[in-house]
């Protein structure tokens, strides 16, 4: 080999070699962000709301015990707390299915939705897609702020944090304990209560249903 051709393999073996350390390098500095931005989160807050003790309800009852009337304290709308393992499953998969799909393996935040919402905002100039999880919509239901970017970053990293103190079946009992579902209903139980009569008794066509068109209601009439 001529030594022209030696210089030109031993170049190109430096150059392979500062490119491997390059490379090794930017795993490293990109493995050490990730690792500095997940204790990070240990020092986010979260909105004190979603570990207040829910208020009890005045119940009414008639001469054989059984329930008349519920009276919500201070106007506030009605409410009946559920643990994950009384919500039926169709409600549980309808609710999913229809607010956010890949709930179960997300960590919080959807990346692939969040980038999809904001790629279709500024091609369209528009919202055509939302991009938040059942997580970051339950901090947002918890403590509602005004709707700005900030707001999302806030909302999104409290979504993260959420998820390392909290397992998926709390956060989804906790979210479907929370929404509006109209009628002065929050929450998939006290909505059962006041369009069903009970959770249990839903047939699954109906729990379907309301999980996707209740959904879209607005607190309508006050009284029970």
């Amino acid at each position: 080999m001529s030594p022209k051709a030696k210089q030109g393999v031993s170049r190109s073996r430096r150059l392979g070699r500062a490119l491997v350390r390059g490379t090794a390098g930017g795993a490293l500095a990109c493995a050490l962000l990730l690792f500095a931005g997940w204790l990070a989160l240990r020092l986010v807050p979260l909105p004190t709301a979603l570990f207040a003790a829910q208020l009890p309800q005045t119940e009414y009852l008639d001469r054989t015990g059984q329930p008349l009337r519920s009276v919500p304290p201070d106007n506030l709308p009605f409410r009946h707390a559920v643990e994950y393992g009384e919500i039926p499953q169709p409600l549980i998969q309808a609710t999913l299915a229809a607010e956010d799909r890949r709930f179960w393996h997300h960590p919080g935040v959807d990346w692939r939705a969040s980038l999809r919402a904001a790629w279709q905002l500024a091609r369209h100039r528009r919202i055509i897609s939302g991009g938040s999880t059942v997580t970051q919509q339950l901090i947002k239901l918890a403590e509602p702020r005004p709707r700005t970017f900030r707001t999302k970053l806030i909302e999104a990293a409290q979504a993260l944090r959420l998820e390392q103190v909290w397992d998926k079946q709390r956060i989804l009992a906790a979210y479907l304990d929370r929404l509006d579902y109209g009628n002065f209903n929050h929450g998939c139980a006290a909505a059962a209560q006041f369009f069903f009569a009970k959770l249990r008794q839903l047939q699954p066509r109906l729990r379907g249903r309301r999980a996707v068109l209740l959904r879209q209601g607005a607190a309508g009439s006050q009284s029970r």
